[in-house]
């Protein structure tokens, strides 16, 4: 069963039920498949309409990884299976970018004028959460959206003078 929260599908591809989801692996292999930079020159990509079947095939293709499926999507027979394929490509990038506050979901608002913030999204997942790299790799964005929600924003590191107050506030005790 899909789990919607987590921004996955189910999909009925050449009758047989698959899961798919954009994981954050599965959207940096859509990056490099569609020559863009980030997410947001892919967001514009995908909104100018104009997809290819090759678009389309990466873009199911991606959701399957995303899932852990090892079917290769450009096997699926096209012609006979496009409304299909196109409903579950429509429904994915919905599931992932969409807004679900109408639908009682959550809501996590993007800034879709700035790149997605790669290097913030890695410090957040490695340094503060400890993830693996499977394990950072295999979230969706809505599982990062929420886990930075709980934890913040990474902080910077103290600078010199913030040390040097909280040495002053809080001094070493030298166990007279």
């Amino acid at each position: 069963m899909a789990n919607r929260r987590r921004g996955e599908i189910e999909a009925v591809l050449a009758g047989e039920r698959h899961k798919l989801v954009l994981t954050l692996g599965a959207l940096a292999e859509l990056e490099d498949a569609f020559g863009v930079a980030d997410l947001v020159a892919l967001g514009r990509r995908l909104a100018a309409g104009g997809l290819s079947a090759r678009d389309i095939t990466h873009i199911l293709q991606a959701g399957l990884h995303g899932a852990g499926s090892s079917l290769d999507a450009s096997r699926l027979p096209v012609a006979r299976a496009l409304p299909e394929i196109l409903r579950a490509v429509t429904e994915l990038l919905t599931a992932t970018f969409g807004q679900e506050e109408a639908a009682g979901g959550p809501s996590h608002a993007v800034d879709a004028t700035r790149p997605f913030p790669w290097e913030e999204a890695m410090r957040l997942g490695f340094g503060v959460l400890r993830l693996s790299s499977r394990a950072f790799w295999g979230m969706t964005p809505r599982e990062l959206a929420a886990a930075a929600g709980i934890y913040g924003p990474p902080r910077a590191p103290l600078s010199g003078g913030e040390l040097a107050a909280l040495m002053r506030a809080f001094p070493d005790d030298t166990g007279a």
